[in-house]
């Protein structure tokens, strides 16, 4: 995430207009769970985005970091997840992460 957004922010920056999205997860707001690994990487990924906002917003330069929770994917279903609970469409999620880039909310929790 960290080299591609800076080889992306060279360009935007240029231009002086552009939009990132991280995707990160609920793992990042509750840091619980089995994988300490994955949520640390997630509340690394919040924070990067949300430095890299107030870096570049006077750039015309977006940065959103997407927090969904379990989400119905195909890459989830080929490693096996099986959700307990009701996952979110890829749609729902999408449509939030939208809503979010109009509101210029940096953290985006669908």
């Amino acid at each position: 995430a960290m080299r591609l957004s800076y080889q992306a922010l060279k360009i935007m920056k240029k231009r002086r207009h552009g939009s990132i999205i991280h995707v990160s997860s609920l793992a990042a707001l509750l840091a619980i769970g089995n994988n300490p690994v994955y949520a640390a990487s997630k509340i690394f990924l919040n924070s990067f985005s949300e430095n890299l906002h107030w870096i570049y917003k006077d750039y015309g330069i977006y940065i959103q970091s997407l927090c969904p929770g379990f989400t119905d994917t195909n890459f989830a279903k080929s490693g096996g997840f099986r959700f307990t609970g009701q996952a979110m469409s890829v749609s729902k999620v999408e449509k939030s992460s939208i809503s979010c880039m109009k509101s210029q909310k940096t953290i985006c929790i669908p």
